[in-house]
């Protein structure tokens, strides 16, 4: 049995880890901004989105241009592994576990201890 219980998390200032550099990973990365967390991307390219998406927010924003690597999570709270390879996908979740990490994998729901529901802000 898979239960889970719904959760709004407060981000503004916490940090928060995007694993990929295409479309998925630009999408979690604007949620995740929005959301006001910092925002740091890893991967060893990224889409002209992702670039336009850090000329907008700028410190908030850290693009780090190469492959994932173990104790690439430290000090963030979540993550998202938005890569098209289903290793480095789990290889996040598994430090994500390890270090006690709220992590979801775009693709992989068995790699993901969390699912995410729409942002909202609070009024």
């Amino acid at each position: 049995m898979n239960l889970t219980y719904p959760v709004m998390l407060k981000l503004e200032g916490k940090i928060a880890v995007v694993i990929g550099g295409g479309r998925a990973g630009c999408r979690k990365a604007a949620e995740l901004l929005e959301s006001g967390a910092a925002v740091r991307a890893i991967s060893s390219e990224f889409i002209h989105s992702f670039e336009d998406l850090a000329g907008r927010h700028g410190k908030n924003l850290v693009m780090v241009r190469r492959p994932y690597k173990d104790g690439d999570l430290k000090g963030a709270c979540i993550v998202f592994a938005a890569t098209s390879d289903s290793g480095v996908n789990r290889a996040v979740y598994d430090e994500g576990e390890r270090e006690g990490i709220l992590v979801n994998s775009v693709d992989d729901p068995e790699s993901s201890n969390f699912y995410p529901a729409k942002a909202q802000r609070k009024k």
